[in-house]
């Protein structure tokens, strides 16, 4: 029968000096900020930026909160290749990028971005709030599903760095479980959602790790 590895991930206890180096990688800051730890979180905040680290995880999550989803703003932004030029500057330059070992890879960083939708005089305008870049990781030729497995670089007016966050463990080690076949999976699905009363039209599965 067909197997699939599956993977136990280290523990990455992240540290004050970690969050130190990932606020002036991010954001250049190095003095007038305050931490924090609380809620398994490690965090360093300034007037308008704050950069977290997930004890447990090991995530980070960094925004600039006077730009970052604010609707109040009409940004202009960099296009999609310009982004995509930009984060791939700012992720070499400043090592903002875990380095993988196999199985992990790098898959083809995708561009998206926030859009706000704002009815004017009984019409739709659509008011883009920032451009994002995402560095996705596979395991082989498998996404990852569920976080924890991409970064991404958030940008705002004139392609500066508003917000930056992702999260990746190292493998520790493996061992291989059976595989059921998609249409096994497919059906076992739909008997769950029978049980509770939900009939479902269609289903379309695929495989991915999470």
């Amino acid at each position: 029968m067909a197997t699939l590895s599956i993977y136990r991930l280290e523990r990455p206890g992240p540290s004050q000096p970690d969050l130190i180096k990932a606020a002036d990688a991010i954001f250049g800051i190095t003095d007038d900020f305050r931490f924090s730890e609380a809620d398994g979180r490690l965090s360093l905040r300034t007037q308008s930026h704050v950069v977290e680290l997930d004890t447990a995880s090991g995530a980070i999550w960094a925004a600039d909160e006077s730009q970052l989803f604010n609707p109040a703003l009409r940004p202009k932004l960099p296009g999609a290749d310009d982004a995509l030029a930009l984060a791939r500057d700012l992720v070499e330059s400043r090592g903002l990028l875990p380095e993988l070992a196999e199985p992990a890879r790098w898959g083809d960083p995708v561009v998206a971005g926030t859009r706000l939708a704002v009815l004017q005089r009984k019409r739709r305008k659509d008011v883009d709030l920032d451009v994002q870049v995402v560095f996705p990781i596979m395991i082989g030729d498998l996404p990852i599903v569920g976080g924890g497995g991409d970064f991404t670089v958030v940008f705002g007016g004139a392609g500066a760095p508003i917000g930056f966050h992702g999260a990746w463990r190292n493998v520790a080690d493996r061992f291989e479980s059976t595989m059921i076949s998609t249409k096994h999976a497919e059906a076992e699905f739909r008997r769950m959602h029978r049980e509770i009363g939900t009939e479902l039209e269609s289903v379309t599965s695929y495989l991915a790790y999470y």
